[in-house]
């Protein structure tokens, strides 16, 4: 056996945190996976009532917001949708049921936008079994923890070889899918961490496969902006993910000992 010959050998070995990456097990369900945050969007005239069924299976609904479109210069060009910052509102109450939406808009070009969080599904590049393997969820410290101990927990026999020749555990790399990170709270996590309440100002933060290790910069196109406040929410929630990657992922694994695990 490689462990046994490695200890008599006096070489210390270190695993990677699964066969794949990113880093993923069978223990992973689907549920359990990353989060992404999705949308549909809908244009509509005001000066009237508008009802809109939304689609429940897309996932569970985070906020519906409608935005004013700003008549600018050069409006029907390829590129965002250009969205009055000033006049945004949070349509989420006007939801029935989960699925119904009922507004009376006021006059005027209205964009609404229904957001959703979502699994993403990601499988790990190459992965070698049958079954279905799906990347954890590296926004939640829990499900980090549950695939650990998967991977090196008591049923892999790892134990006797913690510390010698065992030494460390490591991520390889994140080739991420998503097209944008999404927590369960994150909305709470970012009014918290930023000072004020993220949902109205959503439509600011879509762009294609933003998060996506697969699709170039050039190809991460927005289809609405907010003129004068876009590149803050933009900032704003990437630092956020950034915070919740480091506490929930990074640093969860940094002070993981493998003497814990299954403990």
């Amino acid at each position: 056996m490689a462990l046994e010959t490695a200890r008599e050998s006096g070489i210390g070995v270190d695993l990677t945190a699964g066969a794949r990456w990113p880093s993923a097990s069978r223990a992973v369900e689907l549920s359990d996976g990353l989060l992404g945050l999705t949308h549909a969007s809908f244009r509509v005239d005001g000066g009237r009532a508008v009802r809109i069924e939304l689609d429940e299976t897309r996932g569970e609904l985070v906020a519906v917001v409608a935005a004013r479109i700003q008549a600018a210069k050069g409006a029907g060009r390829a590129g965002p949708v250009n969205l009055d910052a000033s006049d945004l509102r949070v349509l989420t109450p006007f939801v029935h049921q989960n699925s119904l939406l009922n507004w009376t808009a006021p006059a005027g070009q209205w964009q609404i936008i229904a957001f959703w969080s979502a699994p993403t599904g990601q499988t790990p590049v190459g992965y070698p079994g049958k079954d279905p393997a799906y990347v954890v969820n590296h926004f939640d410290r829990e499900h980090v923890y549950a695939n650990y101990d998967y991977l090196f927990g008591a049923r892999t026999g790892l134990r006797p070889y913690f510390g010698d020749p065992l030494r460390a555990i490591f991520n390889d790399s994140f080739e991420f899918t998503t097209g944008r990170h999404f927590a369960k709270d994150f909305l709470a996590e970012f009014r918290a961490r930023r000072g004020y309440d993220l949902t109205p100002f959503l439509p600011a933060v879509l762009a294609r496969g933003y998060n996506n290790a697969h699709v170039r910069p050039a190809q991460k196109r927005r289809p609405f902006a907010l003129p004068g406040v876009s590149e803050r929410i933009i900032y704003d929630y990437d630092r956020t993910v950034s915070d919740l990657f480091i506490e929930r992922f990074v640093r969860a694994t940094s002070g993981l000992s493998l003497i814990h695990i299954s403990e």
